[in-house]
């Protein structure tokens, strides 16, 4: 029981980490996606031992463990794809800004294009594939689809206008340069006020242990109680549950709020 229960506490946090992480060789992105029935069928799992845990004292330990580190992953996840939107973002507003910046020194949009490569990597394809010939405006859109990149398309159209109006290129990027830098800007904003709110978040959720190290210090055989009977590790799971519950709805509140600010990356 014991051995079994070990096993599916692994099978949970591994289920819960992202696709990318679980594989040697990552899947297209249009995969990685699909990563969210795992992680639900990892939660399943940790409901069936936080059940088996009612009826023994390890079992119980050992599900309190797996909620907590099904709880670490999901967060860790989140954050992780919160730092490359914010990444990817600001990258691609540095590409408005250099577009700008070189046009306006009298560049060629190809020879600003390849220059622009080389200092972000993000519009390398759209480069290569420009020298080769072919239409940079279509790479430009396909890298747009993703995640924190939407700004590659606004100058892919701004590319466009230009191309077939013959005004002026470096007149229509640098009004995209400003309109990047001001979503770049907003959402570093965003991210710096919910800080705060998920501190707290997560310093509230510190101190139930810091209660729990209280009682040991006074001499009250916490554990014995919590898995000596079926009451104590009702108490146990329910008391694990609800802490993470409360982490995993902050984060929930900041993730919503970091949408609202236009990017609705984190799945």
């Amino acid at each position: 029981m014991i051995a079994l229960a070990v096993i599916a506490a692994a099978v949970s946090v591994w289920l819960a980490m992202p696709g990318e992480m679980r594989r040697l060789n990552p899947e297209p992105k249009t995969m990685v996606r699909r990563a969210g029935n795992p992680r639900r069928l990892g939660l399943i799992v940790v409901v069936f031992l936080g059940v088996a845990g009612l009826f023994h004292a390890v079992t119980a330990v050992i599900a309190a463990l797996a909620i907590v580190s099904w709880t670490v992953v999901w967060m860790v996840r989140f954050r992780k794809q919160e730092r490359g939107l914010v990444s990817r973002c600001q990258e691609v507003a540095r590409v408005g800004h250099l577009m700008e910046s070189l046009l306006g020194l009298g560049h060629i949009p190809a020879s600003a294009l390849a220059l622009t490569a080389q200092e972000c990597p993000v519009v390398a394809p759209a480069s290569s594939a420009y020298q080769l010939g072919a239409d940079p405006c279509e790479v430009l859109d396909h890298l747009a689809a993703t995640p924190g990149q939407e700004g590659l398309g606004e100058i892919s159209r701004a590319w466009k206008v230009s191309t077939v109006s013959g005004g002026s290129m470096h007149s229509a990027f640098e009004q995209v340069r400003k309109n990047l830098e001001e979503e770049a800007d907003a959402l570093s904003v965003v991210v710096a006020e919910l800080a705060p709110a998920r501190s707290s978040g997560q310093i509230l959720g510190i101190l139930p242990v810091l209660g729990l190290v209280v009682a040991f210090a006074i001499g009250v055989d916490v554990l014995g109680f919590l898995t000596g009977s079926f009451l104590g590790r009702a108490c146990l799971l329910l008391g694990v549950s609800l802490e993470c519950v409360g982490l995993v709805w902050t984060e929930t509140l900041a993730q919503g709020a970091f949408r609202t600010a236009g990017k609705a990356g984190l799945r």
